[in-house]
C-alpha cells in the first residue's frame, strides 16, 4: 500500500470482488479474478457501499 504499487485492474460497476480482511480504516484486502487471472491485493473502502 505505497504510491508505488501497481494497479491490479479496473474494477468496473457491479462486478464482485471478494473481501478477505479489513486492514485499516482507508483499505480492505481483496481477491478478484480479471482476465482469467486470481489477483490479491488492496481497495479504498470507499469503493463498496456501506
Amino acid at each position: 500500500m505505497t504510491k508505488e504499487s501497481r494497479q491490479l485492474t479496473t474494477v468496473g460497476s457491479g462486478s464482485e470482488v471478494q473481501v478477505m480482511d479489513t486492514v485499516d480504516a482507508y483499505f480492505v484486502k481483496v481477491r478478484l479474478t480479471a482476465a482469467g487471472k486470481t489477483e490479491s491485493g488492496y481497495m479504498y473502502r470507499t469503493c463498496f457501499s456501506k
